[in-house]
């Protein structure tokens, strides 16, 4: 089939426009020319072997082909795998040797005989598994190859991790972003490969992540900005919400803060609340906070279907029942909780990370217990730690991040939740960590046990308080009012820290 499309372009294009291009099969690692172990092919669906090399020339045609692959250094990452191998019972893949008898047979090159103990290390002699699989590449072809896609996200959330060169897929800055990308391509160019190309040039609304496609609302993707959904961000150019800046950046310059965003104050203690296509922005204001010399709590109401008057972890009692719990405890501790019955989590995963049969117990619906908000991450942990039990790993990605969150500032860090000023707090929280499913329309997850799943109501109000945890009357709630933006979205454009970065290694 492969090689009908091929005759039908380059027989087209000779005839119709008297020229000839390069001709290449988009591939990658699932469908690559090798073979693995049995484990490695169940775990990965490694589906197909697709060999560039079965696929030869005419010398009527002259401007000739190469490889092309889609390369990414964190998944599959199946030579990590092959790494472990006690976990995998067999032998490892050294010098050329067949891996052992577990290897398919059938047609295909094992991928042992196309790789030397020296190809797992780079120049500094550190482990490099992204590295051994371009020249595994490299080696295995007579033409040249081209790594048409290589790249990593500056998305919040993270779906997977490159355990020996911190590339991961997301839960990276921007700053760390560029470092990647040129790391990426020192190893592509130190494997021989003839070229490649950064995935991508501008960020991305309407894309899917795995393990956060089940909490949004696919029709609606493209009309905000879902920084949990890390397959959205692997641009070097940001579409930040606003039209010309955002509704508020988290680096404690309280100036942009009016009247207006207030939802109380004592005098002694407040809170005002603002939103765009993207967060959920708070300033908590608590005398004598002093940089986070005391602990605050902001309760914070969502849906009406759920929620506990109570909370156990701390303590802590409010005048309405709430669904999540913001912990600001210094610098270090301070994360989001959600009550245990709306934890996406375990309506969604629970087979993976729990025993099955107790999700036919659900949580009460006013459960004082709330839970760290969890995300999932691995679903091949097995292969690296013989656990069979354990099908999954997971991350919390309710913790919050310290730092300044302001492209304009010198200590800009991307990933940074919130910051001190003085007496105030700022935050930023991303719509998906609440439970919305499409902000755009204001529509949340229902109760996951009345459905079975992740279903959707619409709110057109949010609820939240403010205390310090030190008295034990139960703390009001103040309501904000919410109004979706529909189809009408206001962005405008910022190169992120990454494209300079590449910009001066290519310069």
């Amino acid at each position: 089939m492969l090689a009908q499309v091929g005759d039908r372009i380059v027989s087209y294009e000779s005839r119709r426009y008297k020229t000839q291009r390069l001709v290449a099969f988009s591939n990658w690692p699932t469908t690559d020319p090798f073979l693995y172990p049995e484990d490695i092919t169940t775990f990965f669906m490694k589906c197909a072997q697709v060999d560039m090399e079965h696929i030869r020339t005419e010398d009527a045609f002259l401007a000739g082909q190469f490889a092309s692959y889609h390369v990414y250094p964190y998944y599959p990452d199946y030579l990590n795998y092959i790494l472990n191998p006690a976990v995998m019972d067999r032998t490892p893949i050294w010098d050329g040797k067949a891996v052992t008898s577990r290897v398919e047979t059938g047609p295909g090159t094992p991928i042992g005989s196309v790789l030397r103990r020296s190809d797992f290390y780079d120049e500094t002699g550190a482990v490099n598994t992204y590295l051994a699989y371009l020249r595994a590449l490299r080696r295995h072809h007579t033409m040249p190859v081209v790594i048409s896609e290589f790249g990593v996200s500056t998305g919040r959330g993270m779906a997977q991790i490159d355990r020996n060169t911190g590339r991961n897929q997301g839960h990276m800055s921007e700053q760390e972003q560029g470092q990647a990308l040129v790391d990426c391509w020192r190893d592509i160019t130190a494997a021989n490969c003839a070229g490649g190309c950064v995935f991508t040039w501008q960020d991305e609304w309407f894309k899917r992540t795995w393990n956060t496609m089940h909490a949004v609302n696919l029709q609606r993707t493209p009309y905000w900005s879902d920084y949990q959904t890390n397959g959205q961000y692997f641009g070097l150019l940001s579409f930040d919400p606003g039209a010309e800046e955002c509704s508020a950046y988290v680096d404690g310059d309280l100036s942009e803060w009016t009247e207006e965003d207030k939802l109380f104050d004592t005098g002694t203690r407040a809170l005002s609340m603002k939103y765009d296509e993207k967060f959920i922005y708070l300033l908590a204001y608590e005398k004598g906070f002093a940089n986070g010399q005391k602990t605050l709590y902001i309760p914070i109401d969502t849906t009406p279907k759920t929620g506990s008057t109570y909370c156990e972890n701390f303590g802590l009692r409010f005048e309405d029942p709430v669904d999540f719990v913001l912990a600001i405890d210094g610098r270090d501790n301070s994360r989001l909780l959600v009550q245990e019955r709306y934890e996406v989590l375990r309506a969604m995963f629970y087979h993976e990370t729990h025993d099955a049969d107790a999700y036919l117990d659900p949580p009460d619906a006013d459960t004082p217990l709330f839970k760290p908000i969890d995300l999932m991450l691995q679903t091949a942990t097995p292969l690296l730690t013989g656990n069979w039990q354990a099908s999954s790993e997971t991350y919390e990605t309710g913790d919050l991040a310290y730092g300044n969150a302001n492209p304009a500032a010198p200590d800009y860090d991307s990933l940074a939740d919130f910051i001190f000023a003085g007496d105030y707090v700022e935050l930023k929280l991303p719509w998906q960590l609440l439970n919305f499913s499409d902000p755009s329309r204001m529509t949340i997850h229902d109760d996951y046990y009345e459905n079975y799943g992740v279903d959707y109501i619409t709110i057109d109000t949010v609820y939240l308080g403010l205390t310090d945890g030190a008295a034990q009357e139960r703390t009001p709630l103040y309501p904000a009012a919410l109004k979706g933006w529909g189809n009408t979205v206001s962005y405008h454009e910022r190169l992120k820290p990454s494209y300079y970065i590449l910009q001066k290694l290519w310069q």
